[in-house]
């Protein structure tokens, strides 16, 4: 019996991290930070600054109309932020007339919240969620305004009826719900005006508000040609001439564990507590170093 011939293929990868994109004080940032890298580019800046969070906007249009001034192209340039960055909207409206390219997480979103609610008012009626689209984006009824409102139980009924009126009559047509929804004088950023907007086309999609509104998919692409935005997350290979990084402090949190089982072993409980303490905090602070690095590591310029 004649033997089976075997083919067999061996890979060899030899990385010596050598990089082609970033150079000069970029390529020494990242070594002097991270891992070490070799370039075959000399060129390459890094400017820091620090800014008070009232300011940030203002100091990132300024930044940013710098670079423009040099002759770069708005889609040449990409910010970078934490998806916890809660200053990212009033930022991104500051820059509106650069236009704006990136996804937006439905998750946490104002109008998406109150869209929700929307939902939540015409599947119950209650005066619960119609609290909460008076005081919500599409009216944004301010206090002591909206306490004053809530003493006189039929007042507060009668309170933007037409508003409440309209919704429920276009509970089958989400389309029309949503048009209505743009026509209003809404309280909202100009970002969340294009994300009505990108929401309004998606509608189409659907027949009744309900089936668009548990339909939606976490991220909604806004596509308005201009500055490129992303989360650090989902920055990776991507890469930018001008890379701007918002680093913005978060507070302390407190770390809950749920240490119960082991209160019986009184011996070993604060040792076992001490432990995963630290290792919690280890993995987040790697967690946070990678992510310094995939955001430093985007910049050709």
């Amino acid at each position: 019996m004649a033997e089976k011939s075997v083919s067999c293929v061996i890979c060899l990868y030899v990385t010596d991290n050598t990089t082609y994109r970033f150079g000069g004080k970029i390529l020494d940032y990242i070594n002097n930070n991270f891992t070490e890298h070799k370039s075959i580019k000399n060129t390459g800046e890094i400017f820091e600054y620090s800014v008070e969070s009232e300011e940030c906007d203002r100091k990132i249009l300024e930044i940013i109309e710098n670079i423009l001034n040099k002759n770069y192209k708005p889609s040449q340039i990409l910010v970078l932020f934490d998806y916890t960055c809660s200053l990212i909207s009033k930022i991104q409206s500051a820059l509106i007339k650069y236009g704006i390219h990136q996804k937006i997480w439905t998750e946490n979103n104002e109008i998406i919240d109150g869209l929700w609610d929307i939902n939540n008012f015409l599947m119950s009626q209650s005066d619960f969620f119609r609290a909460k689209i008076i005081q919500g984006p599409f009216i944004f009824l301010k206090e002591p305004d909206f306490f004053n409102l809530c003493q006189n139980k039929e007042q507060f009924r009668e309170f933007k009826k037409e508003f409440f009126e309209q919704i429920i009559n276009n509970a089958n047509n989400a389309t029309q719900t949503l048009d209505f929804l743009l026509s209003q004088q809404i309280f909202c950023t100009e970002i969340n005006k294009l994300l009505l907007q990108e929401l309004y086309k998606y509608s189409m999609n659907f027949i009744s508000f309900s089936d668009f509104i548990f339909n939606i998919p976490e991220s909604i692409k806004i596509t308005s040609p201009g500055l490129n935005f992303s989360t650090v997350h989902s920055a990776k290979g991507l890469e930018s001439d001008i890379v701007v990084v918002i680093k913005y402090p978060k507070k302390k949190e407190n770390l809950h564990l749920n240490l119960s089982p082991f209160f019986f072993f009184q011996n070993s409980k604060i040792a076992f507590t001490d432990e995963i303490l630290n290792q919690q905090k280890k993995m987040k602070n790697e967690t946070i170093k990678n992510l310094n690095y995939v955001a430093a590591t985007r910049a050709k310029e």
